[in-house]
């Protein structure tokens, strides 16, 4: 993926392409290849629609819909982002056992004391946060960066 991004953006670069899939990822592309990089910023998905289907028994919540009437639980998303992954220097993958259902479903069930709609937000919230974290604290060249194309594939067709 690094190098279709190094041809398709190296002219109007430096470019960021953030994918949120299952997983959250991004590629800087460059005209100068030595400043390129790409490494996994952390979950995309994959926490979100194994809530969804443990607490809502459906694929996906579709729209954000129950994750926005829920409020965001700062204590579980402080915990959330002491994750060992966040200590891990790009380049860097992140596994499904870092964020993936084994690890949603550890969570949902030592968060009982929580709605489906307050997990969902804060599985939500903690997506956006480790992506913007992620980026602003690895990116060494974030302020030259004028263009940010964001993708990734729908819910329910990750791993």
């Amino acid at each position: 993926m690094q190098f279709l991004d190094f041809v398709a953006f190296r002219d109007i670069g430096p470019v960021l392409t953030l994918n949120i899939g299952g997983i959250a990822n991004c590629q800087l592309a460059d005209a100068d290849r030595s400043r390129m990089m790409a490494f996994d910023t952390g979950p995309g998905n994959v926490m979100l629609d194994h809530a969804a289907k443990k607490l809502l028994g459906k694929p996906y919540d579709a729209d954000g819909a129950a994750a926005s009437r829920g409020a965001v639980s700062q204590r579980l998303l402080a915990r959330l982002l002491e994750h060992d992954f966040f200590r891990r220097k790009p380049p860097r993958s992140a596994w499904r056992l870092d964020f993936g259902s084994a690890f949603a479903q550890k969570q949902i069930s030592e968060n009982r004391d929580l709605s489906p709609e307050d997990l969902l937000a804060t599985f939500t919230e903690f997506t956006a946060v480790s992506i913007a974290r992620s980026i602003s604290d690895h990116i060494p060249i974030l302020s030259e960066i004028q263009t940010l194309i964001a993708s990734g594939a729908a819910s329910g067709t990750h791993i």
